[in-house]
């Protein structure tokens, strides 16, 4: 039986790069062997369409009506950046049912979600190759595209002098068959600047390498938001501007990483819709003249490029997405065994995040999410656990699947016995309990849990490990601030927080105390801090901010998670600047590798935020006894860690990641191996 994916692009406009993109993914992902990209054929071939065939539309308008004859078939539409604002809600809400919405934009999201659709969140961000960042070394030099006219001549002269461009690019139309010009022309710009006429060209390529000296960017048509060749200009570190339109606010966040321009008032439109979008000349000019456009465009180059990553992790959804997947009948002893084959996994980037998701789906038929399943389990080095397996990390730790094994160990490693550290988001007591058991008798822990569910485990934890003169547990947020804050109950409470992680289906608010590490050190009269654990769902920024006296006095290890999946983009720029100022005083970091093999050493905040945010980077001062002991402890920790040696299966797989069946012989060792699970049982 032949798999397809029907790609229908009806308009050759409606159809963006980043599109062919996601589809090229699913071929090579799954287990499609052919796409068909010319609508037109594809009538002659609908006799063929079956339950593993999907229809994928790139185009403005809605699937087509005559696809209602083939229920059985999956159809994808994925919107363009302007449906938002050419679709009402009753539009939104006339879509089949069992149409599927692949969402670029949250202004999408949310319009599809509110008409009862299921939807996949993506976010498109360009690879953009280290060698082609932007250059400030010849001054401002600004791109401007005339597509729509949405900015006058005198406007655009003004906006040139109050940046100090030294140079500007024009393009005055799409193409010379295309008349979308506004009437104007480089020789009608009042500068005594240099003005280079960009040419048409045919390929697209070429355009962006004649114009890739620019450092300052105009958006050219904000009537359909955020467009492909704009991302690429922000990951490469130029500065944008744009006016305020659905998805612009997506990427662009004004003053921080871009500039939204003013519009005319609603009083003075008149005309076409598109006059609405003529810029006026009464901008704030004196705003402009004071902006530092060189920190915007690196502020969107470090969240845009970095963010590559994110994008092609959040791919990996997109298969059981469109293909969904197969529910499995599991009990305790199956998960048992699939998951003494995550270590295994984890050395191979195709299949660790897949596996790691079907497992999940798998163990939920009989560990429902946010159902109290309370169990006891014994750790290493004689620690003790209470667990709840409706909670993912409490299901992890009970299967024997935590990720951090490494993490922790070599944590323990630099710690001394009579160290003071503080546990900043404890959750049920993972490092709380494994440090007090690795301190003596004059050895403190001082743990934070604000979730009274999580609060709980924790405190019975201590008691069953007879800790109870070695830690003290407080029950407020830590942050960046002395007073009060929300904080979001989750379903699972190792995702709850001091806002929604979304990462948990969310059920309630809470008003807690919230305090900085530098308030509770004096507080409770510490004299030394020497570790520091930070793992706050997201909220990292502040609490790193609110220690900075700790940190500067006491020199502590701090370890902190940093993960694309809660620390939002609007913090990146924030948690830069924070990093930058530990290696400037004489920090350096560790982090372990993504297949989890080595523990790697970065030595800026740079290379910190060039790489996928995933999981705990640890900050030690250069040359102190405490980096002597962690790079010690990481050689025996790599050691241990993976004790698992047959079958070799993702090692085969990953010999095989050229092939397109390649992760349908995977489902089937999967299939066989839960079948002889099942006899065996």
């Amino acid at each position: 039986m032949t798999t397809y994916i029907y790609m229908l692009e009806w308009h050759k406009t409606s159809s963006p790069a980043f599109h062919r993109i996601f589809v090229n993914y699913l071929r090579g992902h799954s287990d499609v062997v052919e796409v068909v990209w010319d609508g037109k054929s594809i009538r002659e071939e609908w006799k063929d369409i079956d339950s593993e065939s999907a229809f994928i539309f790139c185009q403005k308008r809605p699937p087509d009506h005559h696809f209602k004859k083939y229920p059985h078939a999956r159809i994808i539409w994925i919107p363009m950046w302007n449906n938002v604002m050419l679709m009402n809600d009753t539009q939104w809400a006339r879509l089949p049912k069992h149409y599927k919405i692949i969402s670029y934009s949250p202004s999408i999201t949310i319009a599809a979600r509110k008409a009862g659709l299921r939807v996949l969140e993506v976010q498109y961000v360009p690879d953009v190759p280290e060698d082609s960042e932007t250059s400030w070394s010849d001054g401002n030099v600004l791109y401007y595209w005339n597509r729509v006219g949405l900015v006058k001549p005198d406007v655009l002269a003004k906006i040139c002098k109050e940046l100090d461009v030294k140079t500007l690019y024009f393009k005055p139309r799409l193409d010379p068959g295309v008349p979308e010009g506004r009437g104007y022309q480089a020789r009608d710009i009042p500068v005594d600047i240099p003005v280079v006429e960009v040419p048409f060209f045919d390929d697209p390529s070429e355009a962006d390498k004649f114009v890739r000296g620019a450092n300052i960017v105009i958006a050219p048509r904000p009537v359909e938001g955020v467009g492909l060749s704009f991302l690429e200009a922000m990951a490469r570190g130029c500065t944008v501007l744009s006016v305020k339109q659905p998805t612009m606010t997506d990427y662009i966040e004004d003053g921080v990483n871009g500039i939204f321009l003013e519009t005319v008032k609603d009083n003075e439109l008149g005309g076409t819709p598109m006059t609405a979008l003529l810029v006026s000349p009464d901008q704030d000019w004196e705003r402009l003249r004071s902006l530092n456009v060189q920190q915007l465009g690196n502020a969107a180059h470090y969240g845009l490029a970095r963010s590559h990553a994110i994008w092609v992790a959040d791919q990996e959804r997109l298969n059981d997405f469109v293909f969904d997947p197969v529910n499995i009948s599991m009990n305790e002893g199956i998960l048992a065994e699939l998951h003494r084959l995550i270590p295994e996994a984890q050395t191979s980037a195709r299949f660790d995040a897949f596996y790691s998701r079907k497992l999940r789906n798998l163990r939920e038929q009989i560990h429902p999410t946010g159902v109290l399943d309370r169990r006891i389990i014994k750790a290493s080095g004689g620690a003790k656990y209470y667990v709840n397996l409706g909670d993912r990390m409490g299901c992890d730790f009970y299967y024997g699947a935590m990720t951090e094994v490494q993490d922790l160990l070599a944590f323990l490693g630099a710690i001394r016995p009579a160290d003071v550290i503080l546990d900043i988001g404890a959750n049920i007591g993972l490092y709380t309990i494994a440090s007090g058991l690795a301190l003596g008798g004059k050895g403190k822990v001082y743990s934070f849990e604000p979730d009274a569910r999580s609060l709980k485990l924790l405190s019975e934890n201590i008691q069953l490990n007879s800790l109870s003169d070695k830690v003290r547990v407080f029950d407020y947020c830590i942050g960046g601030y002395n007073g009060t804050t929300s904080f979001s109950l989750s379903s699972e409470p190792s995702l709850s927080g001091m806002s929604d992680t979304g990462r948990a289906r969310q059920f309630g608010e809470v008003t807690l105390p919230v305090h900085t590490i530098d308030w509770v050190v004096a507080e409770n009269g510490l004299t030394s801090v020497d570790a520091i654990k930070i793992d706050v769902e997201g909220h990292e920024p502040e609490v790193l901010e609110g220690a900075m006296q700790t940190i500067e006095k006491f020199q502590p290890l701090i370890m902190l998670e940093l993960t694309h999946k809660n620390l939002p983009r609007s913090k990146h720029d924030e948690m830069f600047l924070l990093l930058a100022r530990l290696f400037k005083s004489g920090y350096t970091c560790r982090h372990l590798s993504a297949k989890q093999d080595e523990f790697l050493k970065l030595p800026n905040a740079k290379a910190i935020f060039r790489g996928l945010l995933n999981g705990n980077y640890f900050f030690i001062k250069e040359g102190s006894s405490k980096l002597k002991r962690f790079d010690t402890q990481i050689t025996s920790a790599r050691r241990n860690y993976f004790p698992f040696k047959e079958p070799p299966v993702f090692r085969l797989l990953e010999r095989l990641r050229n092939r397109r069946n390649a992760q349908q012989i995977f489902r089937t060792y999967a299939l066989e191996l839960i079948n002889t699970l099942s006899k065996r049982g």
